[in-house]
């Protein structure tokens, strides 16, 4: 399966076990700046996992280069816990026609007490979250050492759609908040000047 970011293999081993091999796929993006999200992707499942409850998976292993035994970028991790929510069937407006699943197949009724077990379970998670702080904005890397770190900001804002490809665009860390937003800002004026624009830009 593949999302906009990604590609992923789902593999399954004889005792029910279920790993996930994912690989960024190569197109919006340079390959330096998919290296550098999947290693900040890769420090922050492992920063949540050892500072919350939070469900995460547990990263087995991870390439951040094509430099190895499959020659690609990768991280090899446990699958998520689950259903999937695109499964179920939200509330609708009387007029609207029923919903179906990706393949055209009905999807499973999601009751009262469905959503109220879902909400509560999502408002623990932003919870436990928002508790996480840090003293800069950007994204979290791993030093050689092992110490968590907050380094440039690599947003989809700042990076999607070829954004990644700007030149003196400051990424941050951001020490301020109207920092951040300032080079968004900046992103999108670069972006319209300088990139194709797009339905997704």
């Amino acid at each position: 399966m593949a999302g906009s970011l990604n590609w992923a293999v789902f593999v399954s081993f004889d005792d029910g076990v279920k790993w996930v091999l994912r690989s960024p796929r190569r197109s919006f993006l340079s390959d330096e700046y998919a290296s550098r999200i999947l290693l900040s992707e890769v420090a922050t499942l492992r920063y949540i996992k050892a500072h919350s409850q939070v469900p995460v998976p547990e990263v087995f292993a991870y390439s951040a280069s094509r430099d190895n035994d499959i020659g690609i970028p990768y991280i090899l991790m446990s699958r998520a816990a689950g259903q999937p929510l695109s499964q179920y069937n939200w509330p609708q407006p009387p007029c609207q026609p029923p919903s179906e699943g990706p393949l055209g197949d009905a999807l499973r009724p999601l009751s009262e007490e469905d959503m109220k077990k879902l909400a509560t379970q999502l408002a623990h998670i932003v919870l436990q979250l928002s508790r996480l702080r840090f003293d800069k904005i950007g994204s979290l890397f791993q030093d050689d050492k092992g110490n968590y770190i907050v380094g440039e900001c690599l947003s989809q804002s700042l990076t999607w759609q070829y954004r990644d490809s700007l030149e003196d665009i400051n990424r941050g860390p951001f020490d301020s908040e109207r920092a951040y937003l300032e080079s968004l800002v900046s992103a999108f004026i670069r972006h319209a000047k300088e990139l194709p624009v797009g339905p997704l830009s």
